[in-house]
């Protein structure tokens, strides 16, 4: 559940939301609407969070999840 939108960088909104299944506070990146469809951004975006998954450190955010386009 989305609970409040906290940022927003030139790619995509972050939003702080619950998880209700497990109970925990995450973070929700979604890129901006009038990028969604650029195969190239999406690209970057999927690079991003690969580089991301890899650095484990208590700064940075963990990757639990990406969804790549939608049908």
């Amino acid at each position: 559940r989305i609970l409040e939108r906290i940022g927003e960088g030139g790619m995509a909104f972050v939003y702080v939301a619950l998880d209700e299944k497990l109970g925990r506070k995450v973070a929700i990146k979604i890129l901006h609407q009038h990028m969604e469809k650029n195969p190239d951004i999406r690209k970057r975006f999927q690079l991003e969070a690969q580089a991301i998954s890899t650095l484990e450190h208590p700064n940075i955010v963990k990757i639990y999840d990406f969804s790549g386009a939608q049908s």
